[in-house]
């Protein structure tokens, strides 16, 4: 019996230091550079709003129990179109702590105006599955500002 236990607590020991190399940090750190960019996603060329110069725009991947820490730095230029923008990450749970960070502009956040930057925090639980970010100001997301959101 003595036996049997010293295995289990060598046997716990080792399960925890393996986990530990797996788990991932608790937070997880996203910067997206909001620009225009002139781009044909239906054949005519146009601007668009591209985060990190790219389209589509990248993944956000994250895993369930981090905090989701997202900046936005607003370099939108193209005054023919909105150059405010938000954030808003669909389907991610929003609670009264942090419901100032939904992304709904004028509702619950403001927008982050051109040459400024907004940082939005989200406790991610035990929620995991397929979502998407896009920003909810004017017709941004049609404009190309949107793309996949993964929480294993």
């Amino acid at each position: 019996m003595k036996r049997s236990l010293s295995s289990l607590a060598i046997l716990a020991v080792t399960l925890r230091s393996s986990l530990a190399a797996v788990t991932p940090d608790f937070s997880n750190f996203v910067t997206l550079d909001i620009t225009n960019k002139q781009l044909a996603p239906d054949g005519f060329t146009r601007n668009t709003v591209v985060a990190n110069g790219r389209y589509p725009n990248p993944a956000i991947v994250a895993f369930k129990g981090q905090r989701l820490v997202t900046t936005i730095n607003n370099h939108l230029t193209d005054t023919n179109m909105r150059v405010s923008t938000s954030l808003n990450l669909d389907g991610v749970f929003t609670t009264a702590v942090n419901a100032y960070n939904e992304g709904s502009p004028f509702v619950t956040t403001c927008p982050i105006a051109p040459g400024n930057s907004y940082t939005y925090t989200h406790d991610l639980g035990s929620q995991a599955g397929t979502f998407w970010y896009h920003s909810d100001l004017g017709v941004q997301y049609v404009d190309g500002f949107r793309g996949p959101l993964i929480i294993y």
